[in-house]
């Protein structure tokens, strides 16, 4: 079929064609990763990314390795927050004990037999 517009142009390779479709997806993938793990600093504290390793991600396809990075996020409160933050918890442990002692209470009360010999007989007032 050469013809006037000579022989047709060889297909590309299918393997190829993952292996470079991949390669742009993990490209891609690590661009918005970067993008998004923007540290903060805010008035309550600072939220940190930092990379602590990394994934090796073998392509099937063609068998090329990425090192696609892991990062770690850490979560630091201003000192105001973080003394906020331990008095709630210590509330809550109160908080909790307290509960835990009324429970008891209640439970030890409700499990007494009340004493109703020395209680009026019905119909009578109390004088």
């Amino acid at each position: 079929m050469s013809g006037i517009f000579g022989s047709p142009p060889t297909p590309p390779s299918p393997t190829a064609t993952a292996g470079a479709q991949t390669a742009t997806n993990v490209s891609t993938a690590l661009a918005n990763s970067f993008l998004n793990n923007t540290n903060q600093v805010t008035p309550y504290g600072n939220l940190n990314y930092d990379q602590t390793g990394s994934y090796d991600f073998v392509d099937p396809s063609t068998g090329l390795h990425y090192g696609i990075p892991r990062f770690t996020a850490t979560q630091t409160l201003s000192p105001a927050e973080q003394a906020l933050l331990g008095k709630t918890q210590t509330t809550k442990s109160r908080s909790r004990r307290r509960r835990q002692h009324f429970k008891q209470n209640l439970t030890d009360l409700l499990g007494t037999n009340i004493d109703v010999s020395k209680a009026p007989a019905g119909g009578m007032a109390i004088s």
